[in-house]
């Protein structure tokens, strides 16, 4: 028996379900994963899929109002949450397994039977543009919303809460019932089951649950457009220091090359003994921490570089991080570093694997988007594969794209880019 069972069963509607066991556990988890974020959108339903993803805790034909939802729920003790991404949503419920059918139907009871009503769609208007305006003064998330909108330009695809925001004022019921009718379907949607919980019960209770799911067709995506050329961008706002972000192509989510890329990432800045943690932090003692990161979907990606940091020091860094970049793209990394990366990413991954919640929605996500689930074991082969000459061709491929750069700081600078 494989030490990471899952299996794959349609219910009578046809809708698919995941179960992930884990029979040691005090727990179980009920995750609705649905192919319908914000690549979903019409130009005219921009917003949709969150504004939905926070009516759904608003208030059902059972119970009337928020309050009386989530008491429902607390009363049991349960937590319950759900996020909106760019090709995805989920709504998920983690409950004591001997509670375990109060989850199915807690989350039935939002997706089928929430009110949807105007005084809920406005009250959520201005939840929502406070979230955006949160979101505004956090350096962080206010760099990666910006980035992301530059990296992939007047498209589905780059759209973030400050778009949602500006679309707030058109909201209506009617907008949401009809992006709901035509995404909200079963074709769309896997039940992941995950924890305490046999398999012939989860289909027992997703059957219960579950049948009102609608047919309808699958979504399907508009290729997304990554930006070819190069850029400097820089917004002008008074944070206490600069944000630094440096943007290249990447992979596909899916990609057979992913771990390839990602011990890139881990040696170039997603380690704490990464080169550019020694360089900028160690050595030149200009950041506190610096950073690399792999973003994108199922048709694209990008690797980011990004630091906070005094204004005077941005060329300085900048000039410092193409360094770095230009070894990797020109020169094998020792084996010391190899070895490192692939202890960092297979413990990394095996930390993520254990939790169960955690791998039964990365598995539903991955069924979703890509159709089939790499079992865990291919994934490890996967990290032992790779070898110095994978890295150093990857690195070329990578920093052969143009840099973007995007950049927030106090005062109008210039930025010379020597890559």
């Amino acid at each position: 028996m494989t030490k990471y069972p899952h299996s794959e069963v349609t219910l009578d509607n046809r809708l698919r379900i995941l179960h992930v066991p884990s029979m040691d556990a005090e727990s179980v988890v009920v995750n609705l994963m649905g192919k319908v974020g914000r690549r979903t959108e019409l130009d005219n339903e921009v917003g949709s899929a969150h504004f939905l993803e926070h009516l759904f805790f608003d208030g059902t034909k059972n119970f009337p109002n928020e309050t009386e939802l989530k008491k429902f729920l607390e009363n049991h003790g349960g937590n319950f949450n759900g996020s909106t991404g760019t090709e995805n949503v989920e709504y998920w419920v983690k409950m004591t397994t001997k509670k375990a059918e109060v989850a199915f139907q807690f989350l039935s009871d939002i997706f089928f039977n929430s009110l949807l009503e105007e005084s809920s769609i406005e009250k959520e208007k201005m939840v929502i543009a406070q979230e955006a305006s949160g979101k505004r003064d956090i350096p962080g998330d206010l760099m990666g919303r910006i980035k992301w909108s530059s990296l992939y330009p007047d498209q589905a695809f780059g759209r973030t809460i400050f778009d949602e925001e500006a679309n707030l004022p058109n909201m209506n019921a009617s907008m949401l019932r009809g992006y709901m009718k035509r995404n909200y379907t079963k074709g769309n949607f896997v039940l992941a089951v995950s924890g305490n919980i046999s398999e012939a019960k989860a289909i027992q209770l997703g059957n219960r649950y579950f049948s009102p799911f609608m047919g309808g067709e699958e979504a399907i995506f508009e290729p997304a457009r990554f930006v070819n050329s190069g850029y400097v961008k820089i917004l002008n706002k008074d944070f206490a220091q600069s944000c630094l972000a440096v943007s290249f192509r990447g992979l596909p989510t899916f990609d057979e090359r992913y771990r390839q890329i990602d011990f890139l990432s881990t040696i170039l800045g997603n380690s704490s003994s990464s080169r550019l943690e020694q360089k900028l932090r160690h050595e030149r003692h200009l950041v506190y921490s610096v950073w690399s990161s792999l973003d994108g979907g199922v048709d694209t990606g990008c690797l980011s570089i990004g630091t906070r940091i005094k204004e005077e020091n941005l060329q300085q860094a900048l000039d410092l991080i193409f360094v770095e970049l230009k070894r990797l793209a020109e020169e094998d990394i020792t084996g010391e570093e190899l070895t490192r990366a692939r202890n960092i990413t297979l413990s990394s991954y095996l930390f993520y694997v254990e939790r169960v919640h955690s791998r039964a929605t990365a598995m539903a996500e991955e069924l979703l988007l890509n159709k089939k689930i790499k079992s865990i074991e291919e994934d490890i082969a996967a990290i032992k594969a790779v070898t110095k000459s994978d890295i150093r061709e990857m690195a070329h491929y990578v920093f052969s794209d143009q840099p973007k750069i995007n950049i927030i700081t106090k005062n109008p600078i210039e930025i010379k880019v020597s890559l």
